[in-house]
């Protein structure tokens, strides 16, 4: 039997603030300046929030100009993000119509709206970003 993934919508109290970001570390040491291995390794063991940059794809599958973040939490970071969290709603049928639509002007009104979420100048630095907002889905 084939695994079904799902998709979820997350509300939550807004504005929320991812916490600890400043103090993110990267989950790929060549993305970490100035640092020595070992202590990378043993701050990505302390940390209570890991950043990775993943390629970002358009609607079509093809890949974009720039990278997508993906942030892990743990530990207290992860239980006031649950706590944060006001209403969750499944959205698998409404990317799996995304998906299946050939049609690419329909597609893009499907798809859900993404927000800049504004981040400090130093947490832009702190992840190598070029412009100060991540896009909020």
């Amino acid at each position: 039997m084939r695994e079904k993934r799902r998709c979820w919508a997350l509300t939550l109290i807004g504005p929320f603030s991812i916490p600890s970001l400043e103090s993110a570390q990267s989950t790929h040491f060549e993305e970490c300046q100035n640092q020595d291995e070992k202590v990378w390794a043993a701050l990505i063991g302390k940390s209570h929030v890991l950043v990775q940059w993943d390629p970002e794809k358009n609607l079509s599958g093809h890949r974009r100009y720039f990278k997508a973040i993906r942030i892990g939490l743990r530990s207290k970071a992860l239980r006031d993000y649950v706590d944060a969290i006001r209403a969750i709603e499944d959205q698998t049928s409404l990317i799996e119509k995304i998906l299946r639509s050939s049609d690419q002007e329909e597609r893009v009104v499907l798809f859900p709206s993404e927000m800049p979420y504004p981040v400090s100048e130093g947490v832009r630095d702190g992840l190598r970003m070029l412009a100060g907002v991540l896009m909020a889905r």
